[in-house]
């Protein structure tokens, strides 16, 4: 339908069925003084809609059987389709979707959804050009995609069954092109643990998906081993991301609850890349810890992580004594309510730190970013063995000669949990002591 109007009106008759979809599609967005009703061809039951001629409308549902009127009125030039969105068949996901668009055509597809679907849009184009997508319920709603063509959009769940309508909208003044298609994750292949998820993704700006099950409270860890070329994530039930990261980094979370987690892999550059992910579910040891007592052991698996326990009480004093370390590796010091008390380097001591609660503390091993290696350390007590009480005038350690007074540097000060002096062993120091209580000397090799 062409033409133009001045101030008169053109009639357009088309053959409509009772439960058709039709939706008006504009080919030209200067078309602002036309209007276009749709109704009757007998003139009963009234406008079925009216809009202008310079933009898209629908979809519109037909309530009748009968021959219609596209009424075109006003001043000015106007182009129109009206499109039959009934006759649309059903596009399965992961199927593309691609065409090009003259200067504000839109293109329609279709699919059939059914509620608690969950919808991930996998744009292929990048490019960017100015074409929007919109994802519309069979009463004409959006649904979650409403934005340029070329941004992926998800995940997220279908409220209802029924008909679904991506439009495809050129909404420039030049000749573009589209690209996409949809996945419902829920279909995704299951994940095979342990065994390498390797693969080039191409097109460029695609996406797979795998699913994998899980109960509340585990630890999971992913090695990447790809290159830089595109980024992944995991989903939550509620669609949630969990964790998100490059290609070449890894990937790191506790699940909230037991249920199916999906995988997202997409890619992000121009030309196909090389993606390759492990998958593991990361082990946790938990021992005891005695307070004093030299620990030696090893992370040797990707995500592991080392828990130690033991009780403490309000008032106590501790000192993280770093002996070995590993590249990335951590430590952290939790109390029963669930506060990290520090966290740092695990080569790197810590302390005195004073305890405020009782209960049960945890003193946390993390390899970090799937590093494993040996680690020594030990957390003293600083009221119990193997710490021992200093007696003045007392010579310790080995090969040490007795200097004058004279030869003493002098520090003067008053301190809780904080070093008094901190010298290399050949150095040779004196404290004055002004505040009455205990003091600890640490003697480090």
């Amino acid at each position: 339908m062409e033409g133009s109007v001045t101030g008169g009106t053109n009639r357009f008759t088309v053959q409509a069925v009772a439960g058709q979809w039709v939706y008006l599609d504009s080919l030209n967005r200067g078309a602002g003084g036309v209007v276009v009703d749709f109704r009757r061809s007998d003139g009963t039951g009234g406008n079925m809609f009216t809009v202008g001629a310079s933009g898209d409308s629908g979809p519109h549902l037909v309530a009748s059987s009968a021959a219609y009127d596209v009424v075109v009125r006003g001043t000015g030039a106007y182009r129109l389709r009206l499109l039959d969105l009934t006759g649309l068949k059903h596009v399965p996901p992961g199927v593309e979707m691609k065409g090009d668009l003259e200067i504000a055509q839109t293109e329609v597809f279709a699919f059939e959804g059914t509620a608690g679907i969950r919808i991930f849009y996998d744009a292929l184009d990048a490019d960017f050009d100015p074409v929007l997508i919109r994802l519309l319920n069979s009463a004409g709603n959006i649904q979650f995609v409403n934005g340029n063509a070329d941004h992926d959009v998800g995940i997220f769940t279908l409220g209802a069954a029924g008909r679904y309508y991506w439009i495809t909208e050129n909404v420039s003044n030049v000749k573009t092109d589209f690209r996409f298609r949809y996945f419902d994750v829920d279909q995704a292949p299951m994940l095979e643990l342990g065994s390498p998820l390797t693969g080039k993704m191409d097109p460029p700006t695609g996406a797979i998906f795998r699913r994998f099950a899980a109960k509340a409270g585990e630890r999971w860890f992913f090695d990447g081993r790809g290159t830089n070329g595109g980024g992944w994530a995991v989903y939550g039930p509620k669609n949630e991301i969990l964790s998100q990261n490059s290609w070449n980094a890894d990937l790191e979370f506790t699940t909230v609850f037991e249920s199916i987690y999906v995988l997202g892999i997409g890619g992000g550059g121009r030309e196909p890349a090389f993606f390759d992910l492990v998958p593991s579910r990361a082990g946790t040891r938990t021992q005891v810890l005695g307070l004093g007592a030299l620990v030696s052991r090893e992370i040797n698996a990707a995500g592991e992580d080392a828990v130690y326990e033991f009780d403490g009480a309000p008032g106590q004093r501790l000192f993280y004594d770093a002996i070995e370390g590993f590249t990335r590796a951590t430590v952290r010091l939790r109390s029963p309510g669930g506060a990290d008390l520090f966290f740092r380097g695990m080569d790197s001591d810590f302390g005195p730190l004073t305890l405020t609660e009782f209960g049960k503390y945890q003193f946390i091993v993390e390899g970090g970013a799937g590093n494993i290696g040996a680690y020594r350390f030990r957390l003293f007590d600083l009221a119990s063995p193997p710490v021992r009480a200093l007696q003045l005038n007392t010579t310790y350690g080995v090969g040490i000669e007795s200097v004058p007074a004279s030869a003493l540097i002098k520090v003067v000060g008053s301190y809780i949990n904080e070093s008094l002096r901190s010298y290399a062993t050949q150095d040779d120091w004196r404290v004055t002591q002004q505040v009455a209580g205990r003091r600890e000397a640490l003697y480090q090799q």
